[in-house]
């Protein structure tokens, strides 16, 4: 139950496994927000189904690094945001392309702004876990 879960989390803040749950967490941003922005888009949601894309691409270029090697755009991105490899830069990114996504939805005063709140604190608890691993002292 809730206590197994609770007990799990307090275990692995004991033993600085942080950086894997924001991994997992920013790989499964990108498999699940990507599709779904391109039905955001075909739903008639051009704006929001743009910056999910965007959002997602971005963040893929972090929790993908083979795709850099294939892909020539990402390659030169991710040797001009290679400072975010430290975890706390990485988290602090993170929440503001969190808020930055939650203004999308805002802005468009549609009801797709639902999805994408649930998108920005999804990213934002990503962002979390990634600046408690840099503050902890968790390294690539």
């Amino acid at each position: 139950g809730c206590s197994e879960i609770c007990n799990d989390i307090i275990q692995k803040f004991k033993e600085g496994h942080f950086k894997t749950y924001a991994r997992f967490g920013g790989l499964l941003l990108v498999l699940v927000w990507l599709p779904l922005s391109i039905l955001f888009i075909t739903w008639g949601a051009i704006g929001e189904g743009i910056f999910g894309i965007l959002y997602s691409v971005l963040i893929g270029i972090f929790e993908l690094p083979w795709c850099c090697t294939c892909i020539s755009f990402c390659q030169v991105i991710a040797t001009k945001m290679s400072f975010l490899e430290r975890y706390y830069l990485r988290g602090v990114f993170y929440m503001l392309v969190a808020i930055a996504w939650g203004f999308t939805g805002q802005i468009s005063g549609r009801s797709y702004y639902i999805g994408c709140g649930v998108a920005a604190a999804c990213v934002f608890f990503v962002g979390l876990l990634y600046l408690i691993a840099g503050f902890r002292g968790e390294v690539a």
